[in-house]
């Protein structure tokens, strides 16, 4: 190592040396060769000087020479215009699937914009304005030319604010707005509005009924007519903004050369520079000089370094030096010399040093407040301390040899001294220290549990050696700070401090550092993050940079640092995040949802974890805020518990197969979880109820144990899981099974969890991180109408959240769409399933048309498939049908000619709803009248022979009140269909108020059924039947819930019962298809279903009747359920048939319907038994004498 060379010392106009000599660490045995050593290193160094800076001004000559100093500061233009197009291309990212953290950080962003723009605006009205202005007044033959364009920039600089003030606005009205979609059903005029407001789904993959008409959602977003109007706001004030900087660049070059001189121009830039706020200086100054290029940016520096004083270049050189990257640096000390003398100063290399002091003070006082408060009875408790304490210890031995094989023999080399061995000797004691403490924590968990007596007098030693060695290393870091650094920094110039610093931080592991960077993060504040990271960034090579970035980057995605933090320290310091776009992220596929949950988890935990650690011990907690504590806390535990079942139940044992022995690793975690969570859910529960201040502190002590111990326990697992058992299941598992695998996950998690799961997720996660994650459930969930269920309530965008199907892969997929959604048009649906939205019988002619419009007919077997979709809608009139056909048949010849291809032939066919103030007209005798179930004890309920119910709906397709839908389809001669989704109104049948249908009546608060879906529409007042609505089926079911006593298969796309999980045989969408006995669609039906051994379904009234004369699948002829017991009789009655005599000789060649298998028997007129499988359900494919082919 040397010391700096006094070539970089050099200034750019006189190449003398601008700093004094320092002592060479040349280790030399005698005074006199160390003298002589120093004399000749300077002397060769002051040659090497004058040769390189008479280089450096004959290459930089033109750059020497500015003549308008004040030109320059148009520099901090460029930045503005850079910061604008990032936040324009940011704000172009927003959705109304943006979550709230994102928007935060564009408001934040803005905000942070908005005050350097105006900072630099006021330092201009203040100094340079005024300056102008008094050299017009000496000029009154230029004052007219000039002073209105002043006039124009000083009123530009009073509307900035207002400008971006607006935008701002809009970005807290936006935060202030409901996340999630709601519900808005809407009543009188506005219903008839918004039933003439109809549109075409045109994505295939959010619509399942291509070309269908179906009425615009009820569930609208809140966000979206508020995040267009931000974006056409920001798109005005950038407009705004750099149409200003253009304008000033414009009115203000020419007044700089006609009225200033160059001196006067020289002293107005140092001027403004030094007005800055010192804040703003340091964040402006080196995104001015990102933003321009090369040759701009030393001709902004030299002009910089030209009218600034001394001090207040070292005062703009600091900022420079501790943000840019160690490249840049160099390449700007190149063409600056003077820049590295000021920086010197002004900058503080051994702030790693420092701030990983801190983070161990902090380390140790947390651990000094645990060790007093735990209870020495709970194991778990004992653990969650002795990982810390391993933690630090490992922390203070790679910072402990750091120092002394690098610091302190530094110095020893240097300084010729030996008082130095008492620092490596504390090391030594602290190593012992540590040790003890362990030997302490392990005789407390060598004592059995019961042991009260001697667990608490341990206990006591150990709490007496954390606080012992706490006060040493205290003591021993202020002592370092105080005697070592100064010494260091005093006798090493800044490049070798680099050198130093970066030797020390080398002697930890660099396995170690993706624990030790988000730990020492996590301890500082946000200025001190910063400079942190700024001085590895200027000091560290790309390499080490990238790697740190990585690590960083890595554990943000885990949610082991906090994501704000992460992002603050890259909005910071940009080179974090390119060296994070670097490198692609890996796709493993939908298992990484599986990893965004553990990150959703760490950083809810972690936020609990603060918020605990933050009680005050000596005053009694607001109850309010410890019962929104145990929300979240509940909340949490429910997620975990999804989590911990799903690996239980489905993840485990499918590892088990492959890998056996594996499940045995993780037997007890999740008990252990679970009763962690139930201890602090009643440990928070007794704080609610507490009243003594005695009992409140001590309540408080033992639930910031509790939840430091579920702290380390969660995370060590989750930890544990990322590293052992998620890679095996990549590795052992193709895409496809882990889809499978997934969406098995998804088929036993209820609605109501999904609901509350994925906007939490949503709100954790980064832009990126959403639309994968997003993407990936639509991927496993993509033969379900699980997307559709989504689109009711979650602001999903179809185009956004793709799989990336091949052409090919997506016209197949959309063609098996299309002959689904062609099955939904023709099927009687029932009120336990409910299919896609779907058009009215009655319509505005515009429906139909976009309907027509929507049809793109490009072959003749296209044609032919329009015309079968018109004619199977039977919620349309014939009239309407035949209208349809016709246009359609028309269109050429209508196009040819340049007419209008739709043509008008019923507009009187549209009725408009009467609601409102007006008074409602019954369509029939009794319609507004309440309905009423008789029971066997000659009772009457409200309601109807289908459901129990306060209510009737009215049906969007006819305008009328029925009890229900298929009371509804049982008197018209159209079905209610797929427009149930469109149902608006109710009539409550205990006040008869017509209103918005909702679970609860708004005049005499009645509720109108124990059970409401607001999605299907559906009421039901029975308590003997549970119902809950399937997110894949997206229609309501019988049962008490997925998860507890059924399941959706992802492949069948259909709701069993749980004991068919693993036995059921998988046919894609067999759900989806007619009962083979009585046609009727099953998907829809009311009717229970059968699931046969073969896989295919019926219903059990039609399998009941057709059982009786047939035991064969009449779809694929197999054997409809285990029939040995019959095949057995068989056996026997054959046994005993002399028949068999008259056959002798003839041989049948049979097929096995059950194993495919072909074989050859005695021929019989009735019955062949499969020599296979035994089994009977065969079929002859030839018959032949024996001996003959």
């Amino acid at each position: 190592m040397t010391t700096a060379s006094p070539a970089n010392k050099q200034s750019l106009y006189t190449g003398e040396s601008t700093v004094g000599k320092r002592i060479s660490r040349t280790r030399c045995e005698d005074d006199e060769s160390y003298c002589l050593t120093e004399e000749q290193s300077v002397k060769k160094q002051k040659q090497d000087c004058q040769l390189e800076g008479q280089k450096t001004i004959t290459k930089f000559k033109q750059i020497i020479d500015i003549g308008q100093p004040l030109l320059e500061l148009f520099c901090l233009h460029e930045a503005f215009r850079r910061e604008m197009e990032r936040l324009q291309f940011r704000m172009s990212q927003v959705t109304v699937a943006t979550s709230d953290q994102e928007l935060d950080k564009l408001r934040n962003r803005l905000s942070f914009c908005k005050d350097l723009l105006l900072e630099h605006c006021c330092s201009e009205d203040r100094i340079i304005l005024p300056a102008i202005c008094r050299k017009l007044s000496e000029e009154e033959t230029m004052e007219q030319k000039y002073l209105f364009e002043t006039d124009l920039v000083h009123r530009h600089h009073e509307q900035l604010e207002k400008w971006f003030s607006e935008t701002l606005q809009l970005i807290e009205q936006v935060l202030d707005t409901p996340f999630s979609l709601e519900h808005r059903p809407l009543a009188g005029e506005e219903t008839q509005q918004q039933n003439e407001t109809r549109h075409i789904e045109s994505s295939p993959a959010l619509s399942p009924r291509k070309g269908k008409v179906t009425l615009a959602s009820e569930f609208e977003s809140p966000r979206e007519p508020l995040l267009k109007e931000l974006k056409t706001s920001f798109g005005s004030l950038k407009e705004r903004v750099e149409g200003h900087l253009v304008e000033e660049e414009n009115y203000l070059s020419p007044l700089f050369h006609d009225i200033l001189t160059t001196a006067e121009q020289g002293a107005l830039l140092a001027s403004v520079i030094m007005d800055t706020n010192p804040k703003a200086l340091s964040a402006l100054l080196p995104c001015a000089v990102r933003a321009v290029d090369s040759e701009k940016r030393v001709r902004f520096l030299v002009a910089l370094e030209r009218y600034l004083t001394p001090q207040q270049f070292e005062y703009v050189a600091a900022p420079l030096v501790q943000e840019l990257s160690g490249e840049n640096w160099e390449e700007l000390c190149t063409n600056v010399p003077n820049l590295r003398v000021a920086a010197e100063r002004a900058i503080n290399p051994l702030v790693e040093i420092t701030h990983l002091h801190k983070a161990i003070r902090k380390e140790l006082q947390t651990m000094a407040s645990y060790s007093a408060e735990l209870d020495p009875c709970d194991d778990r408790q004992i653990r969650s301390l002795y990982s810390r304490i391993m933690f630090l210890q490992r922390v203070h031995n790679f910072h402990s040899i750091g120092e002394d094989e690098v610091l302190v023999s530094e110095l020893r080399a240097v300084l010729k001294m030996h008082g130095l061995d008492e620092i490596s000797n504390e090391h030594c004691d602290e190593s012992f220290l540590f040790g003890n403490i362990l030997e302490h924590m392990k005789r407390i968990l060598s004592y059995d549990k019961d042991d009260k007596q001697r667990r608490y007098e341990a206990m006591s030693k150990l709490s007496s050696a954390v606080r012992e060695i706490a006060n040493h290393l205290i003591a021993h870091m202020e002592e370092e700070e105080e005697r070592l650094l100064p010494l260091v920094r005093s006798h090493f110039s800044l490049r070798d401090q680099d050198t130093l610093i970066r030797s020390v931080m080398a002697k930890i592991p660099m396995e170690f550092l993706p624990e030790v960077f988000p730990w020492l993060l996590n301890a500082l504040d946000t200025e001190e993050r910063e400079k942190l990271f700024c001085n590895i960034l200027r000091s560290s090579s790309k390499e080490y940079f990238q790697k740190v970035s990585a690590f960083l980057g890595e554990a943000a995605r885990k949610g082991k640092l906090d994501p704000l933090v992460w992002d603050e320290l890259c909005r910071r310091i940009p080179e974090l995040q390119q060296s994070q776009s670097e490198e692609a992220e890996q796709d493993n596929g939908p298992v990484d949802e599986v990893l965004r949950i553990h990150k959703a988890i760490r950083c809810e935990l972690q936020k609990l974890h603060s918020v605990v650690t933050n009680l005050a011990v000596d005053e009694a907690p607001n109850p309010n805020s410890i019962s929104a504590l145990a929300e979240r806390f509940f909340f949490l535990r429910n997620m975990v518990n999804d989590h911990s079942k799903a690996e239980d139940d489905i993840v485990l044992p499918a590892l088990e197969k492959r890998l056996p022995g594996i499940s045995k690793r993780y037997e007890g975690e999740h008990c252990e979880e679970r009763e962690l969570f139930s201890n602090v859910l009643q440990v928070l529960q007794a704080l609610q109820c507490a009243g003594d201040e005695e009992e409140c502190q001590k309540l408080v002590k033992q639930l910031r144990s509790l939840v430091r111990a579920l702290h380390e326990e969660l995370n060590e697992h989750l930890d544990k899981e990322e590293q052992n058992l998620w890679p095996k299941l990549i590795e052992n598992f193709t895409r496809e099974e882990q889809v499978a695998i997934v969406g098995d996950i998804f088929g036993t998690m209820p609605s109501e969890r999904l609901q509350e799961m994925l906007p939490f997720l949503i709100r954790t996660l980064t832009e990126s991180e959403q639309s994968n994650m997003l993407r990936h459930i639509l991927q496993v969930t993509r033969s379900t109408m699980f997307e559709r269920w989504l689109s009711t309530w979650f602001p999903l965008t179809s185009c956004k959240y793709s799989d990336g199907e091949s052409g090919e892969d997506k016209s197949s997929s959309r063609s098996q769409q299309a002959d689904h959604e062609h099955k939904y048009d023709s099927s009687d649906i029932g009120e336990s399933s409910t299919p896609p939205e779907g058009g009215n019988s009655h319509q505005d002619i515009r429906e139909y048309q976009n309907t027509y419009d929507a049809v793109r007919v490009q072959s003749r077997a296209d044609l032919e498939n329009a015309i079968r979709v018109i004619a199977s809608d039977e919620t349309l009139t014939d009239k309407q049908k035949t209208q349809l056909v016709q246009n359609l048949m028309l269109r050429p010849y209508l196009q040819s000619k340049g007419q209008n291809v739709f043509v008008n032939n019923d507009r009187a066919s549209v009725s408009p709803n009467e609601t409102g103030d007006e008074k409602y007209v019954e369509s029939y005798s009794g319609e507004l009248q309440p309905t009423f179930r008789e029971l066997e004890d000659g009772s009457k309920l409200l309601g109807c022979s289908h459901y129990l119910r306060g209510a009737k709906i009215r049906t969007v397709c006819c305008s009328k009140f029925y009890t229900c839908r298929l009371c509804h389809d049982e008197v018209e001669d159209h079905k209610v269909g797929d427009n149930r989704y469109a149902t608006r109104e109710m009539l409550c049948m205990h006040c008869g108020h017509i209103q918005p249908i909702s679970q609860w009546c708004c005049k005499c608060s009645k509720r109108m059924a124990r059970y409401f879906c607001p999605i299907c529409k559906l009421f039901d007042d029975d308590p003997s039947r549970n119902i809950y609505h399937c997110h894949s089926c997206n229609v309501c079911r019988v049962g008490k819930g997925l998860g507890i006593d059924s399941f959706h298969c992802m492949k069948c796309n259909a709701c069993m019962s749980m004991k068919y999980a693993k036995s059921h045989r998988c046919i894609e969408h067999s759900m989806e298809s007619d009962c083979p006995i009585c046609y009727q669609y099953l998907f829809t039906s009311t009717t229970p279903v059968k699931y046969l051994q073969c896989g295919h379904l019926m219903h059990v009234s039609c399998y009941n009747h057709y059982v009786k004369k047939n035991y064969i699948c009449p779809i694929c002829q197999k054997s409809m359920q285990d029939m040995s017991s019959y095949f057995t009789r068989l056996d026997e009655l054959l046994a005993r048939d002399h028949s068999k005599q008259l056959y002798r000789g003839i041989v049948s060649h049979i097929q096995c319907n059950d194993c495919q298998q072909q074989s050859e028997v005695n021929f019989h007129f009735v019955f062949h038994k499969c020599r296979k499988c035994g089994s009977y359900n065969t079929r002859v494919l030839r018959v032949s004498r024996q001996g003959n082919t």
